[in-house]
């Protein structure tokens, strides 16, 4: 009876308070209110319970009798009334298990329900009956195998889980099942059985793919920014990162900042706003800035305005670049590794940081940086889906 129920640094600065989202205003009082309104109803329930968060059945129990004041008081009527029917037992006996374990599926203590629910006429409630002779039974079993050519049968349901296991694949749906693996599997042979074709579709292995990536140079003459953004839905805090170079690979400056935001899209925007934002500040104007979102490069670089909750950041960005030669690129994650690193670093250590020099960056930052400059690949691994081989 006791179950519970249940200038640059300018830049930085300014840039930094722009990210106090919801904390000021009216938005920290809603806030207010709606923690206020939260603990009310907390408080009026467990003054109407006797508890706390936890509601147990004791709480309804006056001399060892249902409290009926407090049952409708929390409860629809017709469930207080069904509760005020069930004996509490005796108080100075222990408590007992309800369900017998009988072959009787349904049969519940002296008051139990011998005979079955699920025909029109009921029968006995066994295991049997419920699960392949009775009427609903025969129902579902009759839905699932029709489509697959089986014929339900009233035999033990060992026999019968039996019978289906070992089916032939002489229907529509099997053969369906085994065209499809032959498209994807060419090479293959998925003859004989269902359990031989189970067999084999279990021992396929997909091919792993290794593709080299690079992070390329700019173009003489011009600068890349590489920009990302690191996200943690639970605590809606994130960081951004990202590094400007020259066409040699030298790093011209770095930043790691973290912020606050709704989405990892909303992140991957502020980042490129950052970085676009200082370039105009400090007049470098021919820039290939690259990220690795998909879905932000594609807003840039079609001017798409038509997302309502990056509409304000992707406007700003759009802003910033009026004027310049900023070219606007997708790369893969493999070749935006600095970025992604400083970006994570914001998120983890929640440090304003801005470095214009190779020796104060951090020291993972700096090897990939180097290893940037010296060209040397990063490795992507894919599986290719119709590429598989058999163990």
């Amino acid at each position: 009876m006791e179950k519970i129920l249940r200038p640059q640094m300018n830049l930085l600065n300014e840039f930094s308070k722009t990210q106090n989202f919801g904390t000021k205003g009216k938005n920290r009082t809603r806030k207010s209110e709606m923690i206020k309104n939260w603990r009310v109803k907390n408080e009026s329930r467990s003054e109407r319970t006797g508890g706390g968060n936890k509601v147990m059945v004791k709480h309804f129990l006056i001399n060892h009798r249902w409290n009926m004041t407090k049952l409708y008081n929390m409860l629809p009527g017709d469930i207080a009334l069904h509760i005020s029917t069930i004996d509490t037992g005796q108080e100075d006996s222990d408590d007992y298990a309800i369900w017998d374990k009988t072959e009787n599926v349904a049969k519940f203590g002296k008051q139990g329900f011998p005979n079955c629910i699920c025909c029109t006429i009921p029968e006995n409630d066994s295991i049997q009956h419920v699960f392949v002779e009775g009427q609903v039974a025969d129902h579902i079993w009759q839905f699932i195998g029709a489509p697959l050519g089986i014929n339900h049968q009233h035999i033990p349901i060992n026999g019968l889980l039996h019978q289906w296991w070992n089916q032939t694949a002489n229907n529509k749906t099997v053969w369906n099942i085994k065209t499809a693996l032959n498209v994807a599997v060419p090479n293959i042979d998925f003859g004989g059985n269902w359990i031989s074709t189970c067999a084999t579709a279990e021992r396929i292995k997909p091919v792993q793919k290794c593709t080299p990536i690079c992070w390329k140079k700019p173009q003489p003459g011009k600068f890349k920014a590489n920009t990302d953004g690191s996200f943690c839905s639970t605590s809606k805090r994130a960081g951004i990162g990202g590094i400007l170079r020259d066409e040699h690979g030298k790093m011209v400056m770095a930043f790691s900042i973290p912020v606050e935001c709704e989405s990892s899209n909303h992140a991957e925007a502020l980042a490129v706003e950052f970085g676009s934002s200082w370039c105009k500040i400090n007049g470098i104007n021919d820039i290939q800035m690259e990220l690795d979102s998909l879905i932000i490069a594609n807003m840039l670089t079609k001017q798409n305005l038509g997302n309502l909750k990056l509409k304000h950041i992707i406007n700003k960005i759009l802003k910033n670049v009026e004027g310049t030669n900023i070219e606007f690129l997708h790369c893969f994650r493999e070749a935006n590794s600095v970025a992604d690193y400083l970006a994570k670093l914001a998120l983890s250590s929640r440090t304003r940081s801005v470095y214009y020099s190779h020796d104060s960056l951090p020291g993972e930052a700096k090897g990939l940086t180097q290893l940037d400059q010296w060209q040397l690949p990063t490795f992507r691994r894919r599986f290719e889906k119709s590429n598989f081989f058999v163990s």
